[in-house]
């Protein structure tokens, strides 16, 4: 459903998988917390959650943030939960390997970081909309809850 300013978009509440023991609602709790280290921060992004396979579970736009910035923090997200790694480390290995580009799905953009629960990745989360040096810190969930903000 869209609710105002925000452009937000939040899927039906549930339990992933019974096993997991990790539901949907605790994935957006992630979300939220990235939207408020975000706003804190002043940044324009989009911030997307999936489950483990890569589907959309939650997807924010916020004001400011560009049209494509959606679209890139669900891709991020996708290729965080699918390979099961940062999509930081994609950035990486490609500057090494440049054929990975060919890897089908793959975002080596930084800004995906799988969520992690009971050492299985549960989803991933993608921030899209700042630049590089600024997505290291960008509003990712264990960022929301372990650091202050500082200004560089």
């Amino acid at each position: 459903m869209l609710v105002g300013a925000a452009r937000r978009v939040n899927v039906a509440r549930g339990v992933l998988t019974a096993s997991r023991g990790c539901t949907r609602v605790r994935l957006t709790q992630n979300a939220r917390e990235a939207r408020s280290c975000a706003t804190k921060n002043k940044w324009n992004v989009s911030i997307a959650v999936v489950d483990d396979a890569g589907y959309l579970l939650y997807l924010e736009r916020l004001d400011g943030a560009g049209p494509v910035t959606a679209e890139v923090a669900t891709e991020k997200a996708t290729t965080a939960a699918r390979t099961r790694r940062p999509t930081k480390f994609w950035d990486d290995r490609i500057k090494e390997r440049p054929s990975f580009m060919k890897f089908p799905g793959l975002v080596p953009l930084q800004g995906g970081v799988p969520i992690m629960y009971q050492n299985e990745c549960v989803g991933a989360i993608g921030v899209s909309g700042v630049r590089p040096p600024k997505t290291s810190r960008s509003p990712t969930p264990e960022r929301a809850r372990s650091t202050s903000p500082r200004r560089r």
